[in-house]
């Protein structure tokens, strides 16, 4: 009689043995994030193209941060003991690291940048209490020259139009003058006599070319050239030019 088959005693399922050794190695993975933005500075906001009254043309006188996330994978090498450096311990980046002192804290930020040296120290201090990495550190910083280039931005623009209103104003007031066109003409000729492009620029610069009593100066000047015989207050005194009296050190 013949004997009968052995049967699995688990519903005849058949144990299937896994085979292969997964290696799950974590790795030594270090993460440089240094995070330094480079400031622009801004983008800077145009003022007046067109000059001030008496600089006008005819006067003849004118980053986001960038975390480097270099993300070294470190898979260990299943064959070699202790991964790829055979044992040998993986060096530290300086960004993963709390410094020892706050005085240790290299934060960097972009030319120009206003550091309110008293605050960094605080910060420094602080950043050590509650032991902050190099890295965390510099993000931090980064978000500090982010913010005072936005102040420094809106305190120019801020400043550029009350500059702007201002010379409306003035040259509203100049023009207002019923001798306006005559002053302006008598402005013109001083200016082509004795002005220069380095004295356009300042006036432009500094909006004084549309100042009324700049503008009254300089037009009482043309108009005195205008007049025959003109010796002005140093009249008697031989040799002496207008030029050599308003430029003295030009001689």
């Amino acid at each position: 009689m013949a004997d009968d088959p052995t049967v699995a005693a688990n519903g005849g399922e058949h144990d299937n043995a896994r085979t292969g050794a997964g290696a799950a190695g974590a790795g030594n993975g270090t993460e440089a994030g240094d995070g330094t933005e480079a400031g622009d500075g801004g983008g800077s906001i145009a003022g007046r193209d067109a000059g001030t009254l008496l600089g006008a043309p005819g006067n003849e006188a004118s980053g986001g941060n960038t975390a480097a996330h270099d993300a070294v994978a470190g898979d260990r090498d299943a064959e070699t003991p202790g991964g790829k450096d055979g044992g040998m311990e993986t060096k530290t980046d300086p960004a993963d690291t709390v410094p020892d002192t706050p005085e240790g804290y290299t934060l960097t930020f972009a030319d120009g940048t206003k550091v309110d040296t008293a605050l960094l120290d605080g910060f420094r201090s602080a950043a050590h209490d509650i032991g902050l990495t190099q890295g965390q550190s510099q993000k931090l910083a980064a978000l500090y020259e982010k913010h005072v280039a936005e102040m420094d931005d809106a305190a120019q623009q801020a400043q550029r139009e009350a500059l702007d209103k201002a010379q409306s104003e003035w040259e509203t007031e100049i023009k207002g003058d019923k001798d306006f066109e005559e002053n302006y003409a008598h402005a013109r000729r001083a200016l082509r006599q004795f002005g220069s492009p380095e004295l356009t620029t300042v006036m432009n610069q500094t909006r004084i070319g549309s100042f009324p009593a700049f503008f009254t100066f300089v037009a009482a000047v043309g108009k005195a050239l205008a007049e025959p015989g003109f010796k002005g207050a140093y009249a008697g005194r031989p040799g002496k030019s207008i030029g050599q009296i308003l430029y003295p050190d030009m001689q």
